[in-house]
């Protein structure tokens, strides 16, 4: 029997007086600093298996792309990027062509379409609300960021920007305002020193090609204290004093009388509402506008709103001036252009060389060529088209009719006036992901769930994307049991699972009642994959993999407010964390509850009571209990709870490594228990518990992350970024550490203490040394072997499962030729 004696007394020492430690500094020459990966928790053993352990180096940590380049659509669109907010063609190349993605910042391309690259992933924020190029100068690009299409994914920008270089480099440019989102920017016609742009909140304006603005306030504040928007702008072709503006909102305000056209002769110092024929205030929700180049009498407005004849409707009507804005004719299309959606897709656009011929666009583009009498449907996105719906954009190419169109689906161009399309979406990287998905078993799949463009799927190493599952996708989950089974959503909680893989999808909300928020969240239960839940207004529990659901719970906070996150503690499968949150700060508050009974019950652990305190989204720690997280949209962007939500702790803010950007999800490695950061404007990382976090690699563009999954079998981190597409970084070259060889030996305290049931030991060698490291219980008896054998110099790190040990108080030892150390842990069930 082995001796316990010696290591019995060291351990009532160590429990009357803390840690003893010896060491003696070596005089070997070290190796490049190498990091050791050990044993994953999934293993659930107490044995150290050291020949799949993997290299930790820091510096070159370098994300890579997953795509999408680009998404081959399931039905007749051929293929698809991403949403564009706006374009803009060269002046004197129809080749060169400048694109304002959505989420993912501004792309030009120089052959036409065929390739792109992105000019601004370097800025603050990738949110693009409108482009515009010095029609006498092409080197000169105005770029006003922040989305102002009103939609729940429409991001606000970091600011307005100018390149004098064709978009090579960028200075920002102050305005005297706040521009949150951009709606237009438009170089005057006649006279290029001259410049506008609008948005939320204004109108702005330079006489000097940029170098200097002021604010032509067109939105005072309302008596209720609301201001609008000014959504669109046109200038006069031959008068840059001239200009028109419309203001709207994204609902119909009755207490707001200022909605309409606006008009100014005088550059801006005063206007005047152009409202003869046009609908009254309470009637308008956005408005877009478009001034015929070659005639400066002739406009063009498409209105949404609610239709006066009916009410109870959503309406898109376009409307017509022949001089100037003084009287307004409405044209009649076929049938509502916006498709009870033109407060989001509203576009108004004349052929430079002929006034009558106008194109609007909402699910589809329309064309009419004798200045609105008819007209005719020229894409048919949901029958016969190869182009996708939704139009946000078009910019003609010089002297033409021909033009590029951009919408939810990416960029597409024609070069007969509309009659015929090409896609230009081949790597024009810009897909909105709402969330990723890995599958446990095959780590060259990626699923995601994407804006307009579907549930997708990829297959390393390709960048080609296949929509599995049409429509607007949401939350991907495939059973880490059987990689058949994948759970995907279309929105408001129309939740599909497959059975084969993703070959084909079929609904599973039998039990379902009401709407659920617009990306429903869902968990599937690792413990017991036949378990999910999800949440309306209250919680669902299936037990049989979705095909039947049961509420389990009332409402969790009253009803008709709808859960819009929701986390399950794989720890402890009975415990629940369910947001409702006021996404990006939304004035209806955030609140949040917490239940220990597999929903049944709910208590409100809302952050120290105040609703103010808005989040994005709650994690619930992988190992440790009543241990979650939450991502902020404000600062401290993570906080953390020990208690279930008893009470909350920042652990991540700009104190302590981050930008001050909003936080969209919190992800921790269960493996080493770091914790990931997905923010406004990349990944953070910590390392030791929230105590400092630094920016995890280079590479990633600053697009916002709304999800984040870890493939363990490569042990690489994957990440959906609302904008940019896919990325992945693998996570032994990953961890942001110090690259120089320790100067001394340490044991560090393990990670987290107490913990249940798995924990990480780190500890650093100052020199190649044969090491073992066992584990103690408290009456001296060796419980465990965690290493034994040679090691390089550097940093250390492992993880210890005890999950088939009691709780208790346990030791760790390390030791070496020249130095040991013992430290105390804490093991809870």
């Amino acid at each position: 029997m082995r001796s316990t004696l010696g290591i019995t007394v060291l351990i009532l020492v160590l429990w009357c007086t803390g840690v003893v430690k010896s060491q003696q500094r070596s005089r070997e020459d070290h190796d490049a600093i190498k990091y050791v990966k050990l044993v994953p928790a999934e293993l659930k053993s107490l044995k150290y298996t050291s020949s799949t352990g993997r290299l930790y180096r820091t510096q070159s940590a370098t994300w890579t792309t997953l795509g999408p380049q680009p998404i081959n659509m399931e039905f007749n669109t051929g293929v698809s990027s991403g949403r564009v907010a706006s374009l803009a063609v060269d002046p004197t190349n129809a080749n060169i062509v400048y694109a304002a993605a959505a989420g993912g910042g501004l792309w030009k391309t120089t052959d036409g379409g065929t390739t792109w690259n992105p000019l601004t992933d370097d800025l603050p924020r990738l949110a693009s609300g409108s482009v515009a190029v010095d029609q006498t100068n092409d080197q000169i690009v105005y770029y006003g960021q922040g989305e102002l299409h009103f939609s729940i994914d429409s991001y606000p920008g970091s600011g307005f920007y100018m390149s004098t270089d064709g978009g090579t480099t960028w200075a920002q440019i102050h305005l005297p305002g706040s521009l949150y989102y951009t709606g237009k920017v438009e170089v005057a016609p006649s006279d290029h020193n001259v410049v506008y742009t609008c948005g939320y909140y204004d109108i702005y304006k330079s006489t000097d090609a940029g170098q200097s603005w002021g604010e032509l306030n067109l939105t005072p504040v309302d008596s209720i204290g609301y201001a609008g928007a000014v959504q669109d702008l046109a200038v006069d072709p031959t008068n840059a004093s001239v200009v028109y503006a419309v203001k709207g909102s994204s609902f119909s305000d009755p207490f707001d009388t200022s909605f309409g056209v606006f008009k100014s002769i005088n550059g801006g110092t005063s206007w005047t509402r152009t409202s003869a024929g046009l609908p009254a205030s309470k009637y308008i929700t956005r408005i877009s506008i478009a001034a015929a180049p070659n005639n400066n009498q002739v406009l063009y407005v498409g209105i949404n709103g609610t239709n006066p004849l009916k009410p109870s409707s959503d309406t898109t009507r376009a409307f017509k001036t022949t001089d100037g804005g003084s009287s307004w004719t409405v044209m009649q299309i076929n049938s509502d252009y916006g498709g009870g959606q033109g407060w989001y897709n509203n576009m108004v656009a004349v052929d430079p060389t002929n006034a009558s011929v106008v194109y609007v666009g909402g699910i589809d583009l329309w064309k009419s060529t004798d200045g609105g009498s008819t007209w005719t449907n020229l894409t048919k996105a949901y029958s016969t088209g190869n182009v996708h719906p939704d139009q946000h954009a078009l910019s003609f190419m010089p002297g033409t009719g021909n033009f590029f169109l951009g919408d939810d689906g990416g960029v597409w161009k024609t070069t007969d006036g509309g009659t015929t399309f090409s896609d230009c979406n081949t790597n024009l990287q810009v897909t909105q992901f709402y969330a990723v998905g890995i599958d446990a078993s095959n780590s060259s799949l990626t699923y995601a769930g994407a804006q307009d463009n579907g549930t997708d799927r990829n297959i390393s190493p390709s960048n080609n994307w296949s929509e599995i599952y049409s429509g607007d996708g949401g939350y991907v989950t495939v059973d880490p049991t059987n990689s058949n089974i994948v759970y995907g959503e279309y929105v408001n909680g129309a939740l599909v699972r497959s059975m084969n893989g993703g070959s084909g999808f079929s609904p599973i909300v039998t039990g379902l009642n009401g709407d659920g928020y617009w990306t429903t969240p869902y968990q599937l239960d690792p413990n017991n994959t036949s378990i999910l839940y999800t949440a309306t207004d209250r919680a669902y529990k299936t037990t049989n993999k979705g095909t039947n659901w049961s509420a389990v719970s009332a409402a969790v906070k009253g009803t008709g407010d709808l859960v819009t996150t929701m986390a399950l503690s794989a720890a402890e499968p009975n415990v629940l964390y369910a947001g409702i949150s006021g996404y990006r700060g939304g004035d209806a508050g955030s609140f949040l509850y917490v239940s220990q009974d597999s929903g049944k019950t709910w208590m409100d652990i809302t952050i120290n009571g105040d609703s103010t305190n808005d989040f994005a989204r709650v994690t619930a720690d992988p190992t440790q209990k009543g241990v979650a997280y939450l991502a902020m949209l404000q600062s401290p962007e993570v906080m953390k709870t020990t208690n279930y939500g008893t009470s909350w702790t920042p652990i991540g803010s700009t104190s302590n490594g981050f930008n001050g950007e909003p936080a969209k999800y919190i992800c921790v490695d269960s493996t080493t228990g770091y914790i990931y950061a997905g923010t406004y404007d990349g990944v953070y990382i910590t390392t030791n518990g929230g105590g400092t976090w630094s920016k995890l690699g280079t590479g990633l563009p600053n697009a916002v992350v709304d999800d984040i999954a870890i493939q363990y079998a490569t042990h690489s981190l994957r990440v959906a970024t609302h904008g940019r597409g896919g990325w992945e970084v693998d996570l032994a070259t990953g961890i942001a550490r110090s690259v120089e060889t320790p100067t001394e030996f340490s044991l560090a305290q393990n990670y987290p203490n107490p913990f249940n049931p798995a924990t990480t030991i780190s500890f650093k060698l100052a020199a190649d040394s044969y090491v073992t490291l066992k584990v103690y219980d408290v009456l001296g008896r060796e419980v465990a072997t965690l290493m034994k054998g040679k090691q390089k110099a550097g940093e250390h790190s492992l993880t210890f499962d005890a999950s088939k040990l009691t709780s208790g108080v346990y030791f760790y030892r390390i030791a070496t030729s020249s130095f040991t150390e013992t430290r105390k842990m804490i093991l809870v069930k």
